[in-house]
């Protein structure tokens, strides 16, 4: 295989494959990118075993094809020993079927490639697959608004390491949900398409995001549990999140039985005074005192002590001193993503969620779960 291509149209399409490869994957074959040479365009792919992605460039006057065939490469090497290139034109050309050489007008190297017979075969393919198209706006904004409630590490995934996206033909909306069971965020868009629910792992998310161009549309094909996503020249490869995904339904419709308005800003940095209070617990946890005109935050600590401050909040509230325990970290984490400064404050019980809600973003609503302390 020959080609001479621009370094930036090279190393952006490297960047888009070797964004999956985990250099701690103990399995090799892994590491490799697999660069495939056409008589029309160059094929870059790289997998991890779970999620795939194959990158095409067209032949044009930025990738000039002079001759076919595949070489597989360590990605991460490749893409730092490019990456370090003048800004001109490169050289690839397979040499020998042993090294790949690395040709510029003032560079020259050769480097040591892998056996691209031992590369596994993807099958890229989703004919008669169910189509989805979901604009590039809404991933961005689920990026923003979801992705904070849900569970993040990577050690123990389950099906609360994902977004939920449900699609509701009949009402025109499609719901996005995202939870770890102790904090949710729910976001509500208009939408029109056929009914269907499926779970995305956020790598996906931020994988589609590194590449994605704005205002455009999404394809996405499933069938069972697989999914092919695909948006310009990129084409991914994964499954989709196995398990039952519970319906929040319930939870979201909870009673707004006592309303409190307080500025997102004078509750974040009072939450952050009384966090360094109890650095020394293993859960930063809070107490709210809601009262009818402001409310009370309270932290203690066994090797620090304690502390109170009192917020300004409008009640609108049928009730009398309630008090709610919770995680305050968790509470920054969704105050932080709500657009305005006034934001609302829902409150049922001391057991049941605290509803988070910005009147001027209506489709959006955050839950947080209490903490049994104190």
């Amino acid at each position: 295989m020959k080609i001479v291509i621009s370094k930036d149209l090279l190393l952006n399409n490297i960047k888009i494959c070797n964004s999956i490869v985990d250099n701690t994957n103990s399995t090799p074959i892994f590491l490799g990118l697999y660069i495939e040479v056409l008589d029309d365009s160059v094929k870059f792919t790289s997998t991890n075993g779970t999620i795939s992605v194959n990158s095409i460039v067209r032949h044009s006057n930025d990738c000039e094809i002079l001759k076919q065939g595949v070489v597989l490469i360590k990605s991460r090497s490749f893409f730092s020993i490019i990456q370090k290139l003048k800004k001109e034109n490169i050289t690839l050309e397979k040499v020998d079927n042993f090294v790949l050489k690395i040709k510029t007008n003032t560079f020259d190297m050769n480097i040591n490639i892998m056996d691209e017979s031992q590369y596994p075969s993807i099958n890229f393919s989703h004919y008669d697959w169910k189509e989805i198209s979901i604009p590039s706006t809404i991933f961005e904004k689920v990026s923003s608004k979801i992705k904070q409630s849900v569970n993040l590490n990577k050690e123990k995934p389950s099906i609360f390491s994902g977004i939920c996206f449900i699609s509701n033909k009949e009402r025109e909306i499609l719901e996005v949900v995202g939870t770890d069971t102790f904090k949710l965020s729910y976001y509500c868009f208009n939408y029109k398409h056929e009914d269907f629910k499926f779970v995305l792992d956020t790598s996906l998310l931020d994988l589609l995001l590194s590449f994605l161009q704005t205002n455009t549309n999404i394809k996405l094909y499933i069938s069972e549990n697989n999914l092919i996503i695909k948006a310009d020249n990129v084409t991914i490869a994964a499954k989709v999140l196995e398990g039952n995904y519970p319906n929040v339904n319930q939870i979201i419709n909870s009673p707004k039985i006592n309303k409190y308005i307080v500025s997102k800003k004078d509750l974040i940095e009072a939450l952050e005074r009384g966090i360094i209070v109890s650095s020394s617990e293993k859960k930063p946890i809070a107490r709210i005192n809601f009262e009818q005109s402001s409310m009370k935050l309270s932290f203690k600590s066994i090797d620090l002590g304690n502390s109170e401050e009192e917020i300004n909040a409008t009640s609108h509230a049928k009730e009398d001193h309630i008090m709610i325990s919770f995680n305050a970290a968790f509470m920054i984490t969704l105050l932080k993503t709500f657009e305005n400064n006034v934001i609302n404050i829902y409150t049922s019980s001391e057991n049941k969620p605290i509803i988070l809600e910005d009147e001027k973003e209506e489709n959006y609503i955050q839950l947080l779960v209490p903490i049994k302390s104190y």
